[in-house]
C-alpha cells in the first residue's frame, strides 16, 4: 500500500516561453475564469505542452474528491498524449484527506439526524437507521485514482523551516496578513524548486493567497521568479487551460 512517507518521485520538464497573466474576473458558475483565458493559454499548444508542470492545489480536488469531473479526464488525456506532467506536492494530498475526513463526518452526522427524523414522523420501519463506517477508505482510493491518471506526487520542499517562518513573520505571500499560509506556502516552494530548475510550471489554484488584487499571480511571488531560469503561472481555472490545448481538428 502506498503511504504519504513514500511519496518521494522526483521529475523534469522543458520550458516553453512564459507569457503574463492576464486579468480574471467571476464565471456565471462561480468559479474564476480568466476574460481572454482562451487566447493567452493557447499560445502553448498540444505540441509544446511535452514536459510542462501542473502543480494542483487543493481547491482543485475540493471541487471533485474522486477526480471522475471532465477535468480530470482531460488532464489525463494530456498527460498520456501530450506529456504534460502533473503533480500533487505531498503536503496538498494530506491537505485534501484531512479536509475530507472533516467533510465525510460532517455529512454523516448530517444524514444521521435526517435519518432520525424521519423516522420520528414516519415511523421507525419507515427507513432504516444508516449504517456507515466512521471512517471511509477515502486516502487509498485518492491515491489509486491519482495513480491511474498519472499525476504524480512531489515529495516536501527542501526549504529551512527558518525561512518559512522568516515569511510568516514578514507575511510574504502566500501568507496573509494574520499570518495563516504555511500549506500554502509549501505548495509555492515546491514550485520554486521547479522554477529554479528550469521548469515551467502552471500552479492551478482557486486560493486568493497566491494572487494579487486583480487576481493575478502575487507582485511579490512574480519577482521570486524573475530571476530565476524556469517559471511559474497561476491558472485559475484547469478546465479552460486544458481545453486550449486539445487538438479539436
Amino acid at each position: 500500500m502506498l503511504t504519504l512517507s513514500s511519496l518521494t518521485r522526483s521529475v523534469l520538464t522543458i520550458r516553453p516561453k512564459w507569457t503574463k497573466p492576464q486579468r480574471l474576473k467571476p464565471a456565471k458558475t462561480g468559479r474564476l475564469v480568466s476574460a481572454d483565458v482562451i487566447p493567452r493559454l493557447s499560445r502553448m499548444d498540444f505540441k509544446s505542452a511535452r514536459g510542462v508542470y501542473v502543480v494542483l492545489d487543493a481547491t482543485e480536488i475540493h471541487h471533485d474528491w474522486f477526480l471522475v469531473g471532465l477535468e480530470f479526464q482531460l488532464l489525463r488525456f494530456l498527460i498520456r498524449e501530450a506529456g504534460i506532467r502533473a503533480v500533487v506536492p505531498t503536503s496538498v494530498l494530506m491537505e485534501v484527506v484531512a479536509n475530507h475526513d472533516r467533510e465525510y463526518a460532517r455529512a454523516r452526522r448530517q444524514l444521521t439526524k435526517v435519518a432520525e427524523g424521519l423516522r420520528r414522523v414516519a415511523g421507525r420501519g419507515a427507513l432504516p437507521a444508516p449504517q456507515l463506517p466512521d471512517q471511509c477508505t477515502y486516502q487509498e482510493q485518492l491515491v489509486e485514482r491519482l495513480e491511474n491518471l498519472g499525476i504524480e506526487f512531489l515529495p516536501w520542499p527542501e526549504t529551512p523551516h527558518e525561512e518559512i517562518v522568516k515569511r510568516a513573520t514578514e507575511r510574504r505571500p502566500p501568507f496573509d496578513e494574520a499570518g495563516s499560509g504555511y500549506r500554502d506556502t509549501l505548495v509555492w516552494m515546491s514550485c520554486l524548486a521547479l522554477a529554479g530548475a528550469g521548469r515551467t510550471v502552471f500552479l492551478v489554484s482557486q486560493d486568493r493567497d497566491f494572487a494579487g488584487r486583480d487576481l493575478d499571480l502575487a507582485g511579490a511571488l512574480i519577482k521570486e521568479v524573475t530571476d530565476l531560469s524556469g517559471s511559474v503561472t497561476l491558472v485559475r481555472h484547469l478546465g479552460a487551460w486544458l481545453l486550449t490545448l486539445v487538438p479539436w481538428g
